[in-house]
């Protein structure tokens, strides 16, 4: 075994907001020598062994403090020990390429293939253990675009890599090699949620030329859906990490928004995305019209692009009829083709969600000659008054016996709609507990969640605590 290598780190501090490929490009700005960085790479390159002790900093959104560091590797096997914030306590990752291993104190071990999700999913941080093997080295990871600066001795300055940006302050020499002494880490990613809604009611009252039709609506939050992640890039590169069954990527209503606030937004960065897919895909819960908002809010963020809820919602509707009101992020009397929205304070009761096993195509909906269009226009006062009916449902349930037989079953314990143009179907209840006792009658084949209505998206909620 090589010759054990002992690094000294005075302090490494690690600014976590949160946070690919074979390697694509590498943009080197040069500070020192060329030719020196190269030889000092080559040297530093073949060291796969090494201990490392120091200082632990943590500052982000959630929390700040300090702890020791120490850090065992030897070629692909490493044994890393935290004590203080990230663990909370003691904390071991322990692992190689194939396993990791977490183990925190007064808790089971828990193992997964990936070091950073397991990490992220066990302790709330984003850890980028892999590329932290050769960052702590003073070189950049070799899977994935990055961007160097040298300092004026020819060595690593400043790396961008990932959505992370690393600052080496202090370097020494080790075993007539010179490596970090001191570092900083700051993450550039962003998790977002990217909520469902439920549509209270929905009248058609007309239909233009263009053949979009006219209709009032209420629209409603749940505090439960899809999760995006946001890693900045420094390139112009914009990826999604996540396939979808039956759905090209570069379609995709996320990459088609990220491409639209880069376009609007003159920005040069770019985003690796990765979405948590739970919303089912034609529920008429606006999965997809969500996805789309958080992904314009998000980047909008990320990318700090300064653009106001109000550009964002422009952009949106030309992405989508539903996406404005998860841009603006607040329960909404809709009018027009949905576009026109007015917020409103609703009571925020518990929703049983059923989703019944079929796909609904909105398109077909609209397009049947059958559906009521000329429902006549009312005000929110005479809603609260005396409700609304949803004007898709009888066309809905003729065409998906599915939908029709599941109202049926809803019925039997509530008052049960149907939310835009399907397949989901919800019931209202004064508390969580009434929810989950229906929905433990409901056959176990039958998909189905609960959650709390919102009147104020948990999207806008989580963005104003990342602010």
């Amino acid at each position: 075994m090589p010759l054990l290598h002992r690094i000294l780190l005075a302090c490494l501090l690690l600014t976590l907001t949160a946070c690919s490929s074979l390697h694509q490009r590498e943009t080197l700005e040069l500070g020192g020598d060329e030719a020196a960085w190269k030889t000092h790479r080559s040297a530093v390159e073949p060291i796969d062994s090494w201990i490392l002790q120091g200082k632990l900093g943590i500052r982000s959104p959630q929390e700040s403090g300090s702890g020791t560091l120490f850090w065992l590797q030897r070629q692909q096997y490493y044994d890393i020990r935290l004590s203080g914030p990230l663990g909370r306590g003691a904390t071991r990752i322990q692992g190689d390429r194939q396993q990791t291993t977490l183990e925190i104190a007064g808790r089971a071990p828990v193992t997964a293939e990936s070091a950073e999700q397991l990490v992220e999913d066990q302790i709330g941080w984003r850890l980028p253990v892999d590329h932290l093997l050769w960052w702590v080295r003073g070189l950049p990871a070799p899977d994935s675009p990055s961007h160097l600066q040298l300092d004026s001795n020819s060595r690593l300055g400043r790396l961008s890599q990932s959505g992370w940006t690393v600052e080496y302050s202090r370097y020494q020499q080790v075993d007539g090699v010179e490596l970090p002494q001191r570092l900083q880490i700051s993450g550039h990613d962003l998790k977002s949620p990217a909520p469902a809604k439920l549509n209270l009611f929905l009248h058609i009252t007309g239909r233009r030329a263009n053949g979009y039709h006219e209709l009032q609506t209420l629209f409603q939050f749940l505090d439960y859906g899809d999760t995006l992640h946001f890693n900045r890039r420094d390139d112009d590169q914009l990826q999604l990490l996540t396939d979808l069954p039956g759905v090209d990527a570069e379609d995709n209503l996320i990459m088609r928004a990220a491409r639209l606030l880069r376009e609007a937004s003159g920005s040069q960065l770019g985003a690796d995305i990765r979405l948590e897919k739970v919303l089912p895909m034609g529920g008429g819960i606006g999965g997809g019209s969500s996805d789309a908002a958080t992904t314009l809010l998000g980047l909008n963020q990320l990318w700090q692009t300064g653009l106001s809820l109000e550009q964002l919602a422009e952009l949106g509707i030309r992405l989508g009829a539903d996406v404005p009101v998860f841009v603006h992020g607040k329960a909404a009397w809709a009018e027009g083709v949905g576009e026109q929205l007015t917020p409103v304070e609703l009571d925020e009761p518990w929703f049983l969600v059923v989703t019944p096993d079929c796909h609904v195509s909105t398109a077909e909906i609209f397009s049947d000659q059958r559906l009521t269009r000329d429902t006549s226009p009312i005000t929110l006062a005479a809603f609260r008054e005396v409700g609304g009916r949803n004007d898709c449902l009888p066309v809905v349930t003729t065409r998906y016996p599915e939908i029709r037989n599941t109202l049926i079953l809803l019925n039997k314990y509530c008052e049960a709609k149907m939310t835009g143009t399907g397949s989901c179907l919800f019931g209202a209840f004064p508390n969580e507990r009434e929810a989950d006792k229906v929905r433990a009658r409901l056959p176990a084949t039958l998909r189905s969640f609960v959650a709390r209505g919102c009147n104020v998206s948990p999207l806008h909620r989580e963005l104003q605590k990342q602010a």
